[in-house]
């Protein structure tokens, strides 16, 4: 279902920037012919296109699996020992803290 959303927004924002594109004057692509505007008009849009259809396609789902997984295991966790579960709450912020500081870290290094 999210791939077949995916695929579709992508061509949505394809015809989408092809219109704006084709809406421009002509002497606009005339001026600016010796940085060829239009090879980068249209890397930008197969570039842009794709980050969407990744994102809609694997980073959304991805993310929905793992808040779920995190929402139901704290439910269960509630369920047999409340007071540990309450306990256990105080360390999930620095696990947060520790996975943004790891993410950084991969930035950096990239």
């Amino acid at each position: 279902m999210l791939d077949k959303n995916c695929r579709e927004t992508s061509k949505l924002l394809r015809v989408e920037y092809l219109k704006a594109v084709l809406r421009q004057e002509v002497g606009y692509f005339d001026t600016n012919a010796a940085t060829s505007t239009s090879f980068k008009v249209i890397s930008t849009i197969s570039s842009d296109a794709h980050i969407i259809q990744v994102t809609i396609a694997d980073k959304i789902p991805n993310c929905l699996a793992h808040l779920t997984s995190f929402i139901l295991s704290l439910t269960v966790a509630f369920l047999p020992s409340w007071r540990l579960a309450v306990a256990s709450c105080f360390s999930i912020d620095t696990l947060f803290y520790c996975s943004a500081e790891l993410d950084l870290v991969r930035y950096r290094r990239a």
